[in-house]
């Protein structure tokens, strides 16, 4: 039996990286893809960038290179260092090492495999990792879609009816340059509401995955960060008050997943004049929207923050959070 090797830290996976996993597949019987541990380098943490590879690529064999040597080049001590780590956490044997690198000679040499370099002058995918991480955004089109949306820093707004929630995605995306993804619930509403002004249980569902959908797509064109009006918890709130308090259990599934979902929750205060539309419940019910949002925020482990005042001093307050957090550059 043949069996193949590719490595690297894959901080992002992008299409060079395709190349060598894609070369291996076709060549041996079985792939191995050993992915280091690298938080010098990226703040991607490895249970995500293997994740990469096993979406990609569910005939390789994953590895996550728990503790793996951070030392790299050509000191007798460290290749031998980086050897001996390999033998240990690879299956063996090793019949063919893959990779775009000086090290393939001696990794190689070490196992006792074929070395097969590939593109190592970079001629077919000119890209890095390096240039990745420096510029996502500008280099995006060098990686799956899988691995971009991870690469982007995902703000929700939230708030009760009638708090700025839409004002400020729009206002914040024009200010750090990038999308944002508008709330459909109203317009949903418009077109789909009962007689009562209400939505039925499914309705409710089927506009939480669209606006779903409707973020995966937008990711797709953010520059490191993407702001979001709204998201399921919101349209779990709806579901309460038409009925009862009783919620679908898959629409609970998706507004309890929310909190992982984004890096940052920007709760709007309720200081804005209360505007009524038409289609709105009624100041009342906003005071108690934006309670059961303080708790439900303060309950989870999501990062969140409320925001007061004019819209450019919430501005300001995001930024913070924002520059706090270290979100301004991309490791």
């Amino acid at each position: 039996m043949t069996r193949g090797l590719v490595l690297g830290k894959f901080a992002p996976l992008h299409k060079g990286h395709h190349r060598l996993i894609e070369r291996s597949l076709a060549t041996c019987d079985e792939t191995v893809v050993l992915v280091y541990d690298a938080a010098e380098v990226t703040r991607v943490p490895l249970v995500t960038r293997a994740g990469w590879v096993r979406n990609l690529y569910p005939a390789a064999v994953v590895i996550e290179g728990v503790h793996a040597p951070s030392a790299t080049g050509r000191d007798p001590a460290i290749m031998k260092l980086q050897e001996d780590y390999i033998r240990d956490v690879v299956p063996l044997p090793v019949t063919h090492f893959f990779s775009s690198e000086w090290y393939g000679a001696h990794v190689s040499l070490a196992l006792g495999a074929v070395d097969m370099r590939v593109d190592e002058a970079r001629h077919a995918v000119p890209v890095s990792g390096t240039l990745l991480r420096a510029d996502p955004f500008a280099h995006r089109h060098h990686v799956a879609p899988v691995v971009y949306r991870d690469l982007v820093r995902w703000i929700v707004l939230l708030g009760a009816e009638s708090t700025g929630k839409s004002t400020m995605a729009a206002a914040l995306a024009t200010e750090f340059r990038t999308t944002w993804v508008p709330e459909l619930g109203r317009d949903y509403w418009a077109v789909h509401h009962a007689p009562d002004g209400t939505l039925q249980p499914a309705q409710l569902l089927e506009l939480a995955h669209m606006h779903r959908a409707s973020e995966e797509n937008a990711v797709l064109h953010a520059d490191r960060l993407l702001f979001v009006d709204t998201d399921a918890r919101i349209t779990r709130q709806y579901a309460r008050w038409y009925h009862n308090g009783n919620v679908l259990p898959q629409l609970n599934e998706v507004a309890d997943a929310a909190s992982a979902r984004y890096h940052l929750a920007v709760l709007c205060a309720d200081d804005f004049s209360y505007v009524e539309d038409g289609s709105r419940a009624g100041v009342l019910r906003r005071a108690d929207a934006q309670r059961e949002l303080r708790d439900e925020l303060d309950a989870g482990e999501q990062p969140w923050l409320e925001v007061h005042g004019s819209v450019p001093e919430r501005i300001e307050q995001v930024r913070a959070a924002i520059e706090q957090l270290g979100w301004r550059t991309w490791r």
